[in-house]
């Protein structure tokens, strides 16, 4: 593309009139960044054709980015609000949600065992409490006798959710 013809990109005017004083924009706001005799290096090397066809391969690359941008929206939302939920959720269900091959409640449990994130009763360490992937709760449950008996139970924030998918992701790599 020649100079004085229209890009289909950002609107800039690309008449020949208008291009030194385009060049010289770029390369003063570039000036910081580069060495000493950087500027008139660059001004013998750039062509108006080079600079042309760059300043329109980064409009193009904008837009690439600006697309990416949105059509992540939605996903980085939906992510935003779970995060931010206060609900908790047990170990079978975290298993169905992460739908990793092979991987039920009792497999799941022992895996986060074997990383030393629970301890043998399956409660977790208080690290991993303090850091918000886990709260214990107290169960209260009823033997074949009607005594009542008093347990604790693991469960998962949204936060956790994202670290266990995290941990099942670094066993497959």
């Amino acid at each position: 593309m020649g100079p004085g013809r229209a890009c289909s990109g950002p609107s800039f005017d690309f008449g020949a009139s208008n291009l030194g004083g385009l060049k010289m924009e770029i390369i003063n706001n570039e000036k910081e960044n580069l060495p000493d005799n950087a500027v008139e290096q660059l001004l013998k090397k750039v062509t108006e054709n080079e600079l042309i066809e760059l300043l329109y391969k980064k409009s193009q690359y904008e837009k690439e980015l600006e697309n990416i941008i949105k059509s992540q929206e939605d996903k980085v939302d939906f992510y935003d609000k779970a995060m931010a939920s206060d609900d908790l959720m047990e170990m079978a269900d975290i298993a169905k949600i992460i739908k990793h091959k092979g991987l039920g409640r009792t497999k799941l449990f022992k895996f986060l065992r074997d990383r030393g994130i629970l301890r043998m009763n399956n409660i977790p360490y208080q690290r991993f409490i303090d850091a918000g992937y886990f709260t214990v709760i107290e169960q209260v449950w009823i033997d074949n006798n009607l005594h009542e008996h008093l347990s604790l139970k693991t469960m998962t924030t949204q936060k956790g959710l994202d670290f266990i998918r995290k941990q099942l992701n670094k066993e497959k790599e």
